[in-house]
């Protein structure tokens, strides 16, 4: 099954990443591939990205980063 990002989805997570509600961000993302990881790190602003993307572990952060838009990584 692939994964989607939604509006609902995107939303939920901004309010955590305003929040800094770390258990929730880490709980939305667990089961995901790195792709859809990026995927949801490229629809996010660039201090919201970053967020998220400190709160992953060095392996999945290492193939996110990868995965993600040149202007992401930025």
């Amino acid at each position: 099954m692939q994964f989607e990002v939604t509006n609902d989805f995107l939303a939920s997570l901004r309010e955590a990443v305003l929040r800094k509600d770390r258990e929730f961000i880490l709980a939305q993302v667990h089961d995901l591939f790195p792709v859809d990881i990026a995927h949801i790190l490229n629809d996010l602003e660039p201090f919201e990205a970053k967020e998220v993307y400190e709160l992953l572990d060095e392996k999945i952060s290492a193939e996110v980063m990868l995965e993600l838009d040149e202007v992401t990584r930025k």
